[in-house]
């Protein structure tokens, strides 16, 4: 829903954190493709936290009156609800939220900065993204052979397009839609959830840079987007989301995880379709789009999570001239949320086997138990430490993998409708369009 400049992208070409697109030296496991949803079991301690109003008191999701429910912009966390306030509180007292400080925006180069000293790159640390620096659990590639498809920013007046598109040809995507987006474009969202049975992830309210924000922002971002996709999918909630551009750290990780049992999908390919519509674009449809299918035409190890948007026609229609690559190619095309390319497990309620997941790195085994009402789990990857949320417990490890992946930049000045907010960094705009070749983290 916005053209603005790359933050992982940027922050590559200041720290020299650079890596070949599709680059497959990282440590990552083939999981089994086993039955799941995008959306978390309806026993899910979580639901705890979105409990609806007595019907003849709560707006008709999707009315009038139901929209002005939700903030016209930014979320205030101050007018949040308590249970979420709790949650948060609950994690931090038990030592689950790194605590650590937000970052702040660089004014020179857009990019969030830290305290000098900081460590930045460690998964003990503050595990920056922009610094190359994989949060155990999050996830950045997808299994070999698999193209994970999702699209950012919807929905909007050009999602149409892509879902007609879709459903002409019976496949199945991921929608990492904007909260303000979903309130203001409830007929394109209910053709996603309803018509294309497609599968929903959070990507924020108002699209900004989320480690520049204090633990109660990150929540109310977050928690308010849930509540908007539960109300409109008759009670599911998500189990994914995508940081706007990219930006996480282990603080912000942390936060979705224990809070709301969200873990983050990032990207390993970024062709910069958002860039199109910068002024001047770094990029051009026909170098976008000869990004994509290099990729979809390479090496399927690991598979490839490449960053999509169904933000303008021209955005929908470079996928849609790469789909029949994909598939000539013999990719197995699935919604990147699609639980069953990560979970080794038979459903949402049995516990994992020891087959390796395709997280950031490997290790030894780590286990979670969660409190009353919440799920046990033991899985596998790097050894660390147990979390206990309002939402269940989960196991956060130790261990990472070499980096990969760009992001596009945040903007927190989102306007509803199709309308865009063109943010052009100069500074970056000539180094980026130099860097087409490469996946940068």
């Amino acid at each position: 829903m916005r053209a603005t400049t790359s933050l992982l992208a940027a922050s590559a070409l200041v720290s020299g954190v650079v890596a070949h697109a599709h680059d497959s030296h990282h440590a990552h496991s083939q999981a089994r493709a086993l039955p799941s949803t995008w959306h978390h079991a309806s026993d899910h301690p979580v639901h705890a936290l979105f409990q609806r109003d007595d019907a003849t008191s709560s707006p008709e999701p999707g009315s009038a009156a139901w929209v002005a429910t939700y903030p016209t912009d930014k979320p205030d966390p101050s007018t949040m609800p308590q249970a979420w306030k709790d949650a948060l509180a609950a994690a931090i007292s038990s030592g689950k939220i790194p605590n650590f400080a937000p970052s702040v925006s660089d004014p020179t180069t857009g990019l969030p900065s830290y305290p000098p000293g900081s460590d930045l790159k460690s998964v003990t640390g503050f595990c920056v993204s922009n610094q190359g620096c994989r949060v155990p659990g999050d996830i950045w590639d997808a299994p070999d052979g698999v193209w994970g498809l999702g699209f950012d920013d919807g929905p909007l007046p050009s999602s149409d397009k892509l879902y007609q598109f879709l459903q002409q040809n019976n496949q199945r995507a991921t929608h990492f839609f904007i909260g303000k987006n979903i309130v203001a474009h409830i007929p394109e969202f209910n053709t996603a959830f309803k018509t294309l049975q497609d599968d929903i992830a959070v990507h924020t309210w108002s699209h900004p840079q989320m480690t520049t924000l204090d633990n109660d922002h990150v929540v109310a971002e977050l928690g308010y987007t849930l509540q908007a996709i539960r109300d409109l999918t008759g009670g599911r909630l998500a189990k994914y989301w995508r940081p706007p551009t990219g930006d996480i750290d282990a603080r912000v990780s942390a936060i979705a995880r224990e809070v709301f049992g969200m873990d983050a999908i990032i990207w390993n390919n970024d062709p910069r379709d958002w860039a199109l519509s910068d002024t001047p674009p770094p990029t051009t449809p026909d170098q976008v789009s000869s990004e994509i299918a290099g990729w979809l035409k390479g090496p399927k190890s690991p598979g490839v999570i490449i960053l999509e948007h169904e933000l303008t026609d021209t955005t929908v229609n470079i996928f849609m001239q790469n789909y029949p690559i994909g598939k000539a190619a013999g990719w197995k095309i699935m919604p990147v949320s699609n639980s069953s390319a990560w979970r080794n497990a038979a459903d949402d309620t049995s516990a994992p086997t020891s087959m390796p997941l395709v997280l950031a790195g490997s290790g030894g085994s780590g286990s979670a138990t969660g409190g009353a009402g919440s799920a046990s789990s033991t899985g596998t990857g790097a050894a660390g430490t147990t979390g206990t949320g309002a939402s269940g417990s989960k196991t956060t490890g130790t261990s990472s993998g070499s980096t990969t992946g760009t992001g596009k930049p945040a903007d927190s000045t989102t306007k509803s409708g199709a309308a865009q907010v063109v943010k052009s960094w100069s500074l970056m705009g000539a180094a980026m369009a130099v860097m087409s070749m490469f996946v940068l983290a």
